[in-house]
């Protein structure tokens, strides 16, 4: 069974490519309002392409980790994928 990252407008997060960029991962909850079925161990893989010339940073919200490195290099790109791990709680992994 698929399911979906909640939909979000990423560009309000980008400012000018002259500048690092922080973008905060979607809390638990909305994570989970977001989906249609909320299954545990169901997971998302996701790509950030930074094509700036500073640093995108992610950040977790609440009830959201990130483990492994949350930062993706100007000119690079960075595989994830996130993971439900119980109610309202999810855990984003670098691949």
């Amino acid at each position: 069974t698929a399911y979906e990252i909640p939909k979000r407008d990423w560009s309000s997060d980008v400012c000018s490519s002259d500048l690092a960029v922080d973008m905060t991962l979607p809390t638990g909850t909305a994570m989970d309002a977001g989906h249609t079925v909320n299954i545990n161990d169901l997971a998302q893989d996701w790509t950030v392409i930074n094509t700036g010339s500073n640093a995108a940073t992610l950040l977790a919200a609440t009830d959201h980790t990130i483990v492994g490195s949350a930062v993706v290099a100007a000119g690079t790109s960075g595989s994830f994928r996130s993971r439900r791990t119980a109610t309202n709680t999810y855990v984003t992994y670098r691949l």
